[in-house]
């Protein structure tokens, strides 16, 4: 959905030129009170809850890391962590995503397992996974397995169970295991989606479901601080709440960028803050990362999913900031791309921003439909009358630009009026209050002038 926060925070603009725990036996305070929360939905173990009683054994199975996007630094890192393996050796160039957790013999199955996940064939993945599974006797290895269950449901449109399977994952693994702040990310990217399934989003009901997905995003960053997830799930609730306290999402935004400025997750979340910060120009080279890796990113990731409104509104910002960069050929396109991907109601708020960029190279017939179909739908947005005022001056309709500069006028001269009615309320209210100031300060100097001849009564007679 397009935050009012971006429409308001642009209209004007453009119409005028979270110490983790290294043990493996305890589990941090805010992760604690996370899992409590997920408790009382039967989603997490008292065994998590409590401690991790397992530990990583090297020799089972391989250390890497999942299957997921990382940017060119993290990769290094990795390389460097897993035996010193850089981008000279032609056999593992791709080492990052190929490196196994998994025993010689699971991994067989969890690659059969994967390709199917990768080509949405949720259903075989979930077989395979399940096989897995049967082939193995480690416990860290079956949490591995059960995370990627959970994903393939929750894939599959079956939250429900999705969050069953990650409730078993959580069992075995240590909180200090490198995949743990993923399975933890993975619940909570399940929990603000169920928040964003509801209908009414500001019901208490709804609010407390995103007050859950809020403290576990607060998990995850006590889990991994240097990892950007949890700093881009706690800022979009935040952002969600039916306050949004824009300056703390800021926050998280930057904590976010500054850890990898090259993930998806943060290019989508960081680029709607800086529209809103009025940085157009950071968030289009951060919306031209995203558009360029989001689609293997989210194919690939056993985190996260992607839906329609987040691609429509990345397209709808980007063409806000060429726009904003007086690049309107290029912003016709991503609000035309915008409107494939967003819901029906959504649409005029595009057109009414296409619209302004068809006028600027010229296109007026596109311009008039465009601007017409926003009136419609928003008959009081006053602007909206403007620009097609002088679309239709473009076009020599010069009646038709008449009447809708009286539209416009008709709304100064009531502006106008509202003004100087307001003013005159205020002096009227003003006066008022000075009045009943001055009766305040009559009435006290009359209290005071009895009780000093109440004093001279009393002195005179006790004289007599």
């Amino acid at each position: 959905m397009i935050s009012s926060s971006v429409i308001q925070s642009v209209v004007g603009r453009l119409s005028q030129r979270v110490i983790i725990s290294n043990s493996n036996n305890h589990i941090i305070k805010r992760g604690g009170a996370w899992l409590s929360s997920l408790a009382s939905t039967n989603h997490v173990s008292t065994r998590l809850q409590s401690k991790y009683l397992c530990t990583i054994n090297n020799n089972s199975f391989f250390i890497g890391q999942c299957r997921e996007y990382s940017s060119s630094s993290s990769s290094a890192s990795s390389s460097s962590r897993n035996g010193g393996i850089d981008k000279r050796g032609s056999l593992v160039q791709e080492n990052y995503n190929v490196m196994t957790l998994f025993s010689f013999k699971t991994d067989q199955i969890v690659k059969q397992a994967d390709a199917h996940y990768r080509n949405r064939q949720y259903q075989d993945a979930v077989t395979y996974y399940e096989k897995a599974i049967s082939s193995t006797n480690d416990p860290i290895e079956c949490s591995l397995l059960q995370s990627r269950i959970a994903s393939a449901k929750f894939r599959g449109g079956l939250l429900s169970e999705a969050m069953n399977h990650f409730h078993t994952a959580t069992k075995s693994i240590p909180y200090s295991h490198e995949e743990t702040y993923k399975i933890l990310a993975q619940g909570a990217f399940m929990l603000e989606f169920d928040f964003d399934l509801q209908v009414n989003k500001e019901s208490k009901e709804s609010q407390t479901m995103l007050a859950r997905a809020s403290t576990a995003w607060d998990a995850v960053i006590d889990c991994a601080p240097n990892k950007p997830d949890g700093y881009v799930g706690k800022g979009r609730c935040i952002l969600k709440m039916s306050k949004p306290q824009l300056v703390d999402a800021m926050r998280y935004s930057q904590k976010a960028i500054s850890l990898d400025h090259n993930y998806p997750p943060v290019q989508s979340f960081a680029s709607e803050m800086l529209v809103i910060e009025n940085k157009e120009l950071l968030a289009l080279q951060l919306l031209n990362k995203f558009f360029k890796n989001y689609k293997q990113f989210y194919e690939d990731s056993f985190i996260y999913k992607i839906d329609n409104s987040t691609i429509g509104d990345n397209y709808f910002r980007r063409g806000l900031c060429y726009l904003h960069e007086q690049q309107p050929d290029k912003a016709v396109l991503d609000f035309t791309e915008a409107l494939n991907y967003l819901q029906e109601e959504e649409h005029p708020s595009v057109k009414f921003f296409r619209g302004r960029c068809y006028y600027a190279i010229q296109k007026y017939r596109a311009a008039l439909e465009d601007f017409n179909t926003f009136i419609k739908y928003n008959p009081k947005h006053i602007a909206a009358y403007e620009e097609r005022r002088d679309v239709y001056s473009m076009l020599g309709m010069h009646e038709h630009a008449e009447k809708d500069q009286k539209i416009v006028q008709k709304d100064r001269e009531k502006k106008h009026d509202q003004r100087l009615e307001s003013i005159q309320m205020y002096n009227e209210e003003r006066l008022e209050r000075i009045k009943r100031r001055n009766e305040d300060i009559a009435e006290k100097k009359r209290i005071i002038r009895m009780k000093q001849n109440e004093i001279e009564v009393a002195d005179y007679k006790e004289k007599k």
